[in-house]
């Protein structure tokens, strides 16, 4: 009777150790299947967004290039001339106020002044 249940219970365990050990297994198999999907997933999706924002940089590029030819073509079309035509003078009486201290800063003298 003694040597029954001591089979019983090794059979009981083994058996229980043997369903515990695979079902761990499966776990952490299913779990490390779940991060490298969600992993490859991120890298595609990353990858595909640096695509597009590249892209749009190509294609904003080239409407600056566009807009700097427009905007070189408009200021060498105005002058002088133009600027009277739109009602424009020449100031007369031009007065420029010096910086305070600006004397000092640019003073090639070696006391400061």
């Amino acid at each position: 009777m003694k040597q029954r249940i001591i089979q019983f219970n090794s059979a009981v365990i083994g058996n229980n150790f043997d369903k515990a050990a695979f079902m761990s297994l499966a776990v952490l198999l299913g779990i490390a299947g779940f991060f490298y999907l969600y992993f490859v997933g991120s890298a595609i999706f990353f990858t595909v967004e640096r695509k597009m924002a590249e892209s749009d940089i190509r294609n904003i590029s080239a409407r600056v290039g566009a807009l700097e030819i427009e905007h070189l073509k408009i200021s060498n079309s105005i002058s002088l001339e133009y600027a009277r035509a739109l009602g424009f003078k020449e100031a007369g009486n031009q007065v420029f106020v010096p910086r305070k201290g600006s004397a000092k800063a640019v003073s090639l003298s070696g006391n400061g002044n």
